[in-house]
């Protein structure tokens, strides 16, 4: 049996079994990662609900894979793999090297300007770039002038989100 075949539906009770038999069997991992990856809509989606929940029980499974991750992301075409992507970045403390930081920043700012992510994708992004100030405090100008810059063109949750971040952010 492939793994491809446990995706047989996207009910909460099949990704937590999924989870289950990753979590006893670590080595399967890389096959969740790859077919996450690899872009077949309703798999992928899957696939990446199953890292997501894996990496928030076990995130040190997640750790070796963040740098592929954050390459990929730019490609990803499914938006709920690319949410999923992002929402690993928001739960943990990662340490990130300076180059993986810049390049998932970079990301996450193309995603707050773009008119065709969806909300999801803008929030987590959001998360990630309060995340990143936080770790480099000469962020926090550029992150509030852009967020300043998004909020007549958003959407009422990315207004209160982005509100929110920008008070958190001046608290400090």
């Amino acid at each position: 049996m492939s793994l491809e075949s446990l995706f047989f539906d996207s009910s909460k009770r099949t990704i937590e079994q999924v989870v289950q038999m990753v979590q006893e069997h670590p080595h399967l991992f890389d096959e969740i990662v790859a077919l996450a990856l690899k872009e077949k809509p309703q798999v992928s989606n899957r696939a990446s609900r199953v890292i997501s929940e894996t990496s928030q029980k076990n995130p040190e499974m997640i750790r070796p894979w963040l740098p592929l991750l954050i390459e990929k992301l730019q490609n990803i075409k499914t938006d709920g793999v690319k949410m999923n992507v992002l929402k690993i970045f928001t739960f943990q403390p990662y340490p990130l090297n300076d180059e993986h930081l810049s390049k998932l920043v970079s990301l996450c700012f193309e995603y707050i300007y773009s008119g065709l992510e969806k909300p999801a994708v803008k929030a987590y992004s959001l998360d990630i770039l309060f995340k990143a100030a936080r770790q480099e405090p000469g962020l926090t100008p550029e992150l509030v002038a852009r967020i300043n810059s998004r909020l007549p063109e958003e959407s009422a949750s990315f207004n209160t989100r982005g509100k929110k971040i920008i008070h958190r952010l001046h608290r400090k």
